[in-house]
Order: structure tokens, then sequence, then C-alpha cells
């Protein structure tokens, strides 16, 4: 099982940043990716709330050009995650009309690769707008399997609870931070491939022939690259290691 037709893809997470796009556009520049998958948090809503109402237009203005200049250079394919401007992710299109908006358990057929997306944060009741409640998400999974769909890549913002989600707090303690539906969706879903955002530090990790990579935050240069039958992660902006998961 390969990459399809595709010769190179970049991945990005956490954003955050005008920096950030503009880095991306280097990037892109740099690599000619055939399309570019996104983990959410794009923007920086808290940054922004104590912002003026005019200032805050001018940065999403600006937030938005940037996402044209990207799709003007490549495709992207992106879900949200808990700091974006829906409604700019949800109307945005492609140069080829393909919305740029994965969808939640809608497989895409990106370069002969079937790509899934998983948009927000899971909690209890979902009451935020980038929440999913743990019941909505658990009928949309049950709905998605019997469909019997087949899915080689997830690309969620949140992580699958015990696989690459580990934080270090002050006191030097390790806790995991992912949720535990995504680790149910990992072991059933049996994607080869699942890529996340959210938490910020890069890690990842191999489990029965899948690979969960938490792609890391896009503002310390990290970022992964996928080619032919290799998956490239590449931290502070330097190759870390080329897995060959694809065969």
């Amino acid at each position: 099982m390969g990459l399809g037709r595709v010769m190179r893809a970049l991945v990005v997470a956490d954003v955050h940043d005008v920096k950030g796009f503009r880095r991306l556009v280097e990037l892109i520049e740099e690599y000619k990716p055939e399309f570019v998958l996104g983990c959410g948090d794009w923007g920086s809503r808290k940054r922004m709330e104590g912002y003026s109402y005019e200032i805050y237009n001018l940065a999403l203005e600006e937030i938005e050009d940037l996402f044209r200049e990207i799709i003007s250079r490549t495709r992207l394919y992106t879900v949200y995650g808990n700091h974006d401007e829906l409604e700019l992710i949800k109307y945005l299109k492609n140069v080829d009309g393909s919305p740029i908006w994965l969808r939640d358990f809608e497989v895409r057929d990106i370069a002969g690769m079937r790509v899934m997306g998983l948009n927000g944060l899971i909690t209890l009741t979902g009451r935020g707008i980038y929440h999913v409640a743990e019941s909505e998400f658990r009928r949309k999974m049950v709905e998605f399997l019997k469909s019997g769909t087949k899915v080689e890549v997830v690309v969620s913002h949140d992580a699958p609870k015990y696989f690459s989600d580990k934080i270090v707090n002050k006191n030097g303690n390790i806790y995991h931070a992912g949720h535990e539906l995504l680790s149910e969706a990992l072991t059933v879903l049996r994607p080869r491939l699942w890529l996340h955002g959210h938490i910020h530090s890069q890690q990842y990790e191999r489990s029965f022939g899948q690979l969960v990579v938490c792609v890391g935050s896009f503002l310390r240069d990290n970022y992964v690259v996928l080619s032919g039958e290799d998956v490239e992660i590449y931290q502070n902006g330097v190759l870390r290691e080329r897995i060959k998961l694809f065969r």
C-alpha cells in the first residue's frame, strides 16, 4: 500500500500565527508539494480576544489572504482545531474547486490516498464551537463502520490517548492528553497513518503496523513530509527520521 501517485506532500499542525503562514509559503516554494495536509489550529483566537473589532478584522483579512496564497500554490486539505475561524475553513476551496475542509468521517481520495478528517476536540457535552460530544462522535463512528469504507490516513486535531500524546508538566510528570474515543477509532478504523496536532511537542510511535504522529508546533519548524513510501519527520527544520511505512 503506497501513497497513490503522490510524489510529495507536506503535513503541518498548530500554525497559530501569521509568521507560521509565511513560513509555510516558504516551504511550499522549497518542496513543491502536490498538496498540504493541515491538523488544525491555523488561528490564534485567544490572542485576538483582547483586540479591538477593527484590528481583529484586519487580522482575519490577513489570514484569509495567506490561506489564498497557499491554495494558489498547491492544494490544501485540513481539519479545524480549537483556535480557528470555522466559517473561513468551511468556505475556502482549492483552485480545482475541492473544499479545503476535511469533514468528520468523510473519506476523500487525495492523489490516490484515502484520507479522513476528524475535527476539533472531543468533550463530554460538545457545547463549545470547537467541541464534539462523545455521544455524537461514537454515533458517527458506528455509522462509518457499518458503511465498510476503508481509510489509509486519518488527519485529526485531537490525539488518540496513549499514542503520541504525552505532555510533561512543570514538575516533570508525564500525562497523556489524548482522548479514549480516538484510541478506539485508531483500533477499529485501522489506518496505516494517523496525523494529529494540538500537543505542540513532536512525537511519534508505531503500533501493530500503524504509525501515529503528533506533527508538533509549526512555529517551532516541526512538520512531516510524505514522499513515496516514506514518512519524513522534521524537527526544528531538520530531518529527524525517515520511516518506510507504506509497502
